[in-house]
């Protein structure tokens, strides 16, 4: 298969790996997931209350009783998440027909109709969930859940998917360009080598720094922050710090820190399996597929490892995030994008 078309197939399955994400999120009513007890009459009783785009949850005594988001008069602030929501599936679903039409049908539909399909998706989902957020209760997004992060890892999967499809227009018009060479190694294979190195570098700072989120606790006037395994308090000048682990936070935290783990051996795997094709062993042409593979578990497990702590962490956590959270979200993008520059190369 010619280089060009790997590039627009992955674009293409990007896209749909997109739309299935941001089909479940639109659909699923756990965009936000309370429990908390209350007391009535002297009785503790607990209660759970989930919702989503259309429908809302309410749970008493293992008792649920369910009813459209249309009977609860949120607001046209609600009314502008749910269209911009609507408009982003729908661009994601139409990108998903016109690539398939683009690559097996008709290719001159791909180049721009697709990107621009791609384009108004991420942009119908940020706006979405911006206005989410900005609008919402405390108590939603407070208590954001699985169905919120969906929808942004779909418009994550679309950037990517954009960037393959901006690729492969490129290399319509500028395929020469890709087969240069830089020290006896092809431009795409070197990029992605380079890419690799990056990716492994900004997964290291998100993985040892305590800063995944920080804030300040202005009643005790404290600033707190934490990582993934160390949580800091400063106060009156002083700095201490303890290991996550004596904080007790759950088995959701250490699904976290797993995921992290994996996702982050996975991206040294992927260095040195990279460095031993293109400077030692470079007649093994299984070293690509198997750099390629470690490429797509980190950008997985990291990813999974983000939606387990925006889903699962408290509102401190989550109103809070700082830059070593941004810092593996940008090493499992980086590593998608030099996993596909390794497949469009021989």
């Amino acid at each position: 298969m010619h280089h060009k078309v790997v590039i627009a197939v992955v674009g293409f399955v990007l896209t749909i790996v997109a739309a299935v994400f941001d089909v479940i999120g639109f659909i699923a009513p756990y965009w936000s997931w309370i429990d908390k007890s209350v007391s009535i009459s002297g009785t503790v009783i607990n209660l759970e209350h989930n919702e989503g785009l259309w429908r809302y949850c309410l749970t008493i005594v293992n008792v649920t009783s369910c009813g459209s988001q249309g009977d609860r008069d949120l607001g046209s602030w609600f009314t502008e998440v749910q269209i911009t929501e609507t408009l982003g599936l729908l661009c994601l679903l139409a990108a998903v027909v016109v690539l398939f039409v683009g690559i097996f049908v008709c290719k001159d539909v791909l180049k721009w109709v697709g990107i621009g399909c791609l384009t108004g998706a991420e942009t119908f989902i940020v706006i979405g969930v911006r206005i989410y957020k900005q609008n919402g209760s405390s108590l939603r997004t407070d208590n954001t859940d699985f169905a919120f992060y969906f929808v942004i890892v779909a418009s994550v999967f679309a950037f990517a998917a954009y960037a393959c499809l901006g690729g492969y227009t490129y290399m319509k018009y500028r395929y020469d360009a890709f087969t240069m060479e830089i020290a006896g190694i092809n431009l795409p294979t070197f990029v992605g080598f380079v890419l690799t190195i990056v990716a492994a570098f900004f997964d290291l700072i998100g993985f040892a720094t305590p800063y995944w989120a920080s804030g300040s606790l202005t009643v005790v006037n404290i600033d707190a922050n934490e990582g993934l395994w160390r949580y800091c308090q400063t106060g009156s000048g002083t700095t201490e710090c303890i290991s996550t682990g004596d904080r007790n936070y759950g088995s959701w935290f250490e699904a976290v820190q797993a995921m992290e783990t994996l996702g982050f051996l996975c991206l040294i795997a992927a260095v040195v399996v990279v460095i031993l094709k293109l400077f030692v062993l470079k007649d093994k042409p299984v070293l690509k597929l198997v750099g390629i593979a470690c490429l797509a578990a980190a950008a997985a497990f990291i990813l999974l490892g983000v939606i387990i702590y925006g889903a699962k962490g408290t509102s401190l956590q989550t109103e809070n995030l700082h830059f070593s959270f941004a810092f593996v979200i940008i090493a499992a993008i980086i590593a998608i994008v030099a996993s596909v520059l390794f497949g469009i190369d021989k």
